[in-house]
This record gives structure tokens, C-alpha cells and sequence, in this order.
């Protein structure tokens, strides 16, 4: 049978096969769907069977590359291989609107590495233009690199990242314009949130070429809502650099990997708590502001396990993350926007604003909630209860919300509990909120301790600092210790552990309540890392975590201290003196006790 026949034949019983699965139409999107995406990876050989399903879902965008050093074949010579064609034109037939990274090196130009010279950069504004000139407005968007503040680029570029970066843009960007001023040019794609390096290329004018900044803020363990607050900076931080030109933000990666316990390429996350992170951090991430969101990835993919919505298997079976998103695309295909409602604390919820026909008196408000603690609510009358996984109910009187998502229609009032006494203070201190490099202020000092069988030496102040493309950070020089405001590294001097340690002190003293969490960030490798917390000198709590030991320590307890009394939160690295894999992530608040007086409500 002739492949074009094979694939048609196909294609239709895949379709007819996912339309039943899924029990929706493939029909297109609108209103917020359509500032949701999905990663591909056609580019890399996935096979177009994959299409089928990835129409299924109703997703309008897909973000997928097309590679420099595949087209151009001799120098300024471009020819585009079946393969780019074909998923191209498979998108095309099926209205889906591809986002293209523009990757990597060509080995016709400065070496076969990263552009770094003015000839490197004119060459890589010729690919960009012949991708634009092959398939015409079918492409809407690209994206100058892929994290390029990672491991994605080789050579004299690394030297000065933001600088190469910045000078590369500039050339792309001008030759995009010129060629398709309609497309939107996306700058920066980086890999994590890393502010330091964000802050260089604001400084290097690199904001002034680039009509949306992207972002790939993965969290590694981290719940979804910690993106709110990183999404604040960053939008604080591209006002300071473009005041007179507002740029957007595009998410252009982001996922959790659901991963077996014991798995040795990271932290354990089972399948049901990343289908629910998909949904909590595509709506904080469109209520915050973001423009598009692209969750990575549609199936499974080379070195990224656990990170696919389908597993990499005869007939692509889908994990819950798919019906996750599947279905946030059906309850978002005619939402304008989200509109947060005041709720207690850890309470989330977003009204869902229809689209309103001219003319026409818009449809009640759909509601979408979750809490991070179980909290019973009543559901107001209403009519449809929809859960993760698409099933629908009619809803009892009263439901208990979770932190996984449900969609809730009809109600006629708010069924969330509003802001109220019961609610967690605001910290009285913030280890990673705090973080500064002015020691004392806030409380928090930065230094080393070395402990032994008899006890510790006296807390050692650092006092030099130092910024990366990733963080800034106090540092011991000579040795791998140092801390930032969410990590702590150890080291060891003389066959003897040195810790890492942050320390409060309490200026007026009195009664705290202290809740920290150390998570070892070596993904199984090594041997673990000694925490501990101290009070006064005196060991309050201790654990081996990391290496073959559990990652992750929590305490929460309270304390009185006198005036100018402290508590050290330390790391070091356990019994053998081994630094290596042994960052830890370390996360304090400093509260009023439990029974501190609230203010009283009638």
C-alpha cells in the first residue's frame, strides 16, 4: 500500500478511535484554549500517527522545531527534508498553529558552534528568514533559541551569554521584521526562571528586540502555586528594562514529571498529582497575565521521563494528565477570561467569564476550584460538577474540595469560604522573601558552622557574595559552599563537614512558630546531606536526607527565644564529608504561635 494511502487509512480509524475515548468533537477552540499549547516532537521523528489524537484534544497550538543544521545543506544553500514538510503540512490540514523554536548550530558557520560572531549571526538570521519564506503564514511565532541559559549552546557564546544572546536577537529580529513584520518574535528561552540572567539581558538591550519574552519556569517538586509570586517578579523586572514598550509573557515549557518512586532520574510524582498540576498551573499562569502556556510535553520523549501526557507505546495509551487537559480545553473553549474570588488561604477559586455574542445576555459563570487542604463547601444550586477526568455529575448539596481541580456550573453564589480568622498569619519572616546580601537585615544572616561528635564551632559569617547567569549568592571562596534564597550547598574542610547555614534572630524576643522544609535536590545521587536546626546552640532537630535516604524533611514546632535569640537552619554533608549532589533546597517561615490573638469577627 502506498504511504500516503497507509497514513490516510490510518489517520481515520485513529481519529474515529480518539473521538470515542475522548467523547468530545476535535472541534477548534476559542476564548482562553486558545492561549493554551502543547510541546511536539515531530522534529525529532515522532510519527504523524501522533496527529490524529493531538487533533482529538482540540489544542490549537503546538510548539515544534525545525533545525538550522538540517536545511541548510552548504553554505547559504536550504533545502527542507520530508520530514519538516510533512508534519508541517499535516498542522496545517488541521488548523493548528505550530510555535517554531529557531535551533541550533550550523557546522557551515563559526565552527559548527553557537553563533558568536557578526558573520555566525547574519547566518542565523538567513535561516530564520528561509523558515518564514517556506511555509509563510502558517507560521505566527518563532522563537530565537532554546534555552540558551542552559546546555543548549557550545563555544566562545558561553563566555557572555546575555552579550552573544543579545547581539544573535538583535540580528534575527531585524531580519524577521523585514521580511514578516506580522510574525511575533519571542526572546530569552530560558530554561528555569533565572533572574540574574534576565536582569543582564534587560541591561543589554535585549527587551528592545523581542515582542514577547518566553520562559520555561519548571518547578521540579514545587506546586504550582509558587509560580505566582516568580510571575510578579518577572513582571516587574521586564517593566524596569521596557517601560515604554509592555512585553508579554509566554510560557513556553512547562510540566511535572510523573515518575515511580525509587525512580533514579528524580523526585517521585505520581500520575493523578500532575494531571492536577496541569490545571492549577495553566490557570494561575493565565490569571497572572501570561499570554500563552505550552505544556511540555503531548508523548513521551527521549531523556525526559514521565514528562509526556501519552506513553510512548502501541496505540500512545494517555496517562490522567491527558483527560486533565482534554478536558481544561473543553471548560476553557468559550471563557474570556478568570477572575480569582477571595477565599481563605489555600483555597483557589476562578470564575470562568464566558464569551458574550453581541447582542446576547452572556451564560451564568462556570467556576474553577481546588484547595490545597480539604475544606467542605456548598454548591449553591448548582447543575454540573466536572472533574479532572471529564466525567460529569450532578452535584450534591455539599462537596469536600481538594487539590485536585473540579469544574462547578450553576452556582448561585460563591461556594467558597471567604478570608477569616482561621487563616495562617503572614510570616513574621520569610527565608527566601528575605533573602538579601546586606547581612542582618530582616534577621537573616548567611554563614558556616562546622559540627563534630562534641558539638559545633561558633557561627562564621561569609562575607563574600557573588551572581550568576542562575542565582546570587552568599559564598565561601575555594569551596563549594554557598546560599541563595531558596538553596543551600556545604562543603568540607579537612576531612570535617562545613555547613551551610542560615540563621534568624529574633530582635525583641518571645514565642515563634517556625515551619521549614529541607529537600535534597541530588535526585538519588550521592550521599545525602546532615540537616539540622538549632536553637540557641542547641540541636532542636537533625536528618539524613538525600543519596538513598528520603529527599524531603519537614518540621514545624514552636519556640520561645530571649532577645537577640537565633535558630540556624544548616546543611552539611553528613558523616563522610561528601559534597558532591549535595544542594539542598531550604524553605523557612518564622510565624506568631497558634494562639497569638486574631482579630475578632462578628
Amino acid at each position: 500500500m502506498p504511504r500516503s494511502l497507509q497514513f490516510r487509512t490510518l489517520a481515520c480509524l485513529l481519529i474515529g478511535h480518539w473521538s470515542l475515548v475522548l467523547g468530545h468533537s476535535a472541534a477548534g477552540g476559542g476564548g482562553l484554549a486558545d492561549r493554551v499549547g502543547i510541546m511536539t516532537h515531530f522534529a525529532h521523528g515522532q510519527p504523524l500517527d501522533l496527529i490524529p489524537p493531538l487533533v482529538a484534544t482540540g489544542v490549537r497550538h503546538v510548539r515544534d522545531e525545525i533545525y538550522w543544521d538540517h536545511i541548510e545543506v552548504a553554505p547559504g544553500r536550504f533545502e527542507f527534508p520530508a520530514k519538516f514538510d510533512d508534519y508541517m503540512a499535516a498542522l496545517r490540514r488541521h488548523q493548528i498553529r505550530p510555535l517554531v523554536p529557531l535551533t541550533f548550530e550550523s557546522r557551515h558557520h563559526d565552527g559548527g558552534q553557537t553563533p558568536y560572531t557578526e558573520d555566525g549571526f547574519r547566518a542565523y538570521a538567513r535561516y530564520a528568514v528561509e523558515v518564514l519564506r517556506r511555509y509563510g503564514h502558517q507560521i505566527q511565532a518563532v522563537e530565537i533559541w532554546n534555552e540558551y541559559n542552559g546546555g543548549f549552546i557550545k563555544g566562545p557564546a558561553m563566555q557572555d551569554r546575555s552579550g552573544t544572546y543579545t547581539r544573535m536577537l538583535r540580528h534575527a529580529y531585524a531580519a524577521i521584521k523585514r521580511e514578516r513584520p506580522d510574525v511575533t518574535v519571542l526572546g530569552a528561552s530560558t530554561a528555569g526562571l533565572p533572574f540574574p540572567y534576565l536582569e543582564r539581558l534587560g541591561e543589554a538591550g535585549a527587551f528592545a528586540h523581542m515582542d514577547a519574552v518566553s520562559i520555561h519556569p519548571y518547578r521540579d517538586t514545587q506546586p504550582p502555586e509558587t509560580l505566582e509570586p516568580a510571575i510578579r517578579r518577572l513582571q516587574a523586572l521586564i517593566a524596569r528594562h521596557s517601560p515604554d514598550r509592555p512585553l508579554p509573557i509566554w510560557v513556553t515549557e512547562i510540566g511535572w514529571p510523573a515518575r515511580a518512586p525509587g525512580a533514579s532520574s528524580g523526585p517521585p510524582l505520581d500520575e493523578d498529582t500532575q494531571a492536577a498540576y496541569l490545571v492549577r498551573c495553566i490557570a494561575i499562569l493565565l490569571h497572572a497575565g501570561v499570554e500563552k502556556v505550552y505544556w511540555y510535553q503531548f508523548l513521551e520523549h527521549g531523556v525526559d521521563v514521565g514528562l509526556g501526557m501519552l506513553r510512548d507505546e502501541k496505540g500512545f495509551p494517555p496517562k490522567p494528565a491527558h483527560a486533565a487537559f482534554v478536558t481544561l480545553l473543553a471548560q476553557f473553549r468559550d471563557v474570556a477570561a478568570l477572575e480569582r474570588e477571595p477565599a481563605a488561604h489555600g483555597v483557589y477559586s476562578f470564575v470562568l467569564r464566558p464569551l458574550a455574542p453581541s447582542g446576547e445576555r452572556a451564560a451564568p459563570p462556570s467556576r474553577l476550584l481546588w484547595s490545597l487542604r480539604p475544606v467542605r463547601i456548598p454548591t449553591h444550586g448548582a447543575t454540573r460538577l466536572v472533574r479532572l477526568d471529564g466525567t460529569s455529575e450532578t452535584p450534591p448539596d455539599w462537596i469536600v474540595l481538594t487539590d485536585r481541580p473540579v469544574y462547578l456550573h450553576g452556582a448561585t453564589a460563591s461556594p467558597v469560604p471567604a478570608p477569616g480568622p482561621d487563616d495562617p498569619p503572614a510570616p513574621l519572616a520569610d527565608s527566601a522573601a528575605d533573602f538579601s546580601f546586606e547581612q542582618d537585615r530582616g534577621g537573616w544572616s548567611y554563614g558556616s558552622m562546622t559540627f563534630s561528635r562534641t558539638g559545633s564551632t561558633e557561627f562564621t559569617r561569609l562575607t563574600q557574595t557573588r551572581v550568576t547567569d542562575w542565582k546570587e549568592e552568599w559564598h565561601l571562596p575555594g569551596t563549594p559552599l554557598s546560599i541563595s534564597d531558596e538553596e543551600q550547598h556545604p562543603a568540607s574542610a579537612g576531612g570535617r563537614p562545613v555547613a551551610a547555614v542560615r540563621r534568624w534572630t529574633s530582635e525583641r524576643g518571645g514565642t515563634v512558630r517556625v515551619q521549614a522544609r529541607f529537600e535534597s535536590l541530588g535526585a538519588g545521587q550521592g550521599d545525602g546531606v546532615q540537616v539540622r536546626v538549632l536553637t540557641d546552640g542547641q540541636v532542636r532537630a537533625s536528618e539524613l536526607i538525600g543519596g538513598p535516604r528520603r529527599p524531603v524533611f519537614e518540621l514545624d514546632f514552636e519556640t520561645e527565644l530571649p532577645p537577640g535569640g537565633h535558630i540556624d537552619f544548616a546543611v552539611d554533608p553528613g558523616p563522610r564529608g561528601n559534597p558532591h549532589h549535595d544542594a539542598t533546597r531550604v524553605s523557612v517561615a518564622i510565624l506568631p504561635p497558634r494562639n497569638s490573638p486574631a482579630p475578632h469577627h462578628e
